[in-house]
């Protein structure tokens, strides 16, 4: 699917395997000058989140990677380098 013109996300989502793998690429990612986001990752109180499973996987798992439209060439091909090495060992 495109996006129609003019129309840019703030970051590319990414299920990871767990809440702690997502926490270590955040982590390291941020180390490397890569500032990203562990997307949607508090439970508000009031929620009875054991009624959403589906949710709850989502919130402990899904990272975005930047990908805005302030980033230039040069910055995507660093997120994407980055990105990379911190996935491997991760």
């Amino acid at each position: 699917t495109r996006l129609p013109p003019g129309v840019c996300p703030l970051f590319f989502p990414i299920i990871l395997e767990s809440a702690g793998q997502r926490d270590m690429l955040y982590r390291t990612l941020k180390e490397r000058g890569v500032t990203s986001h562990p997307w949607w990752d508090r439970f508000h109180p009031e929620v009875p989140w054991d009624e959403f499973p589906d949710a709850v996987y989502l919130k402990t798992r899904l990272f975005g990677l930047p990908v805005h439209q302030d980033l230039t060439l040069k910055h995507l091909e660093h997120v994407i380098e980055e990105f990379e090495k911190a996935y491997i060992s991760i």
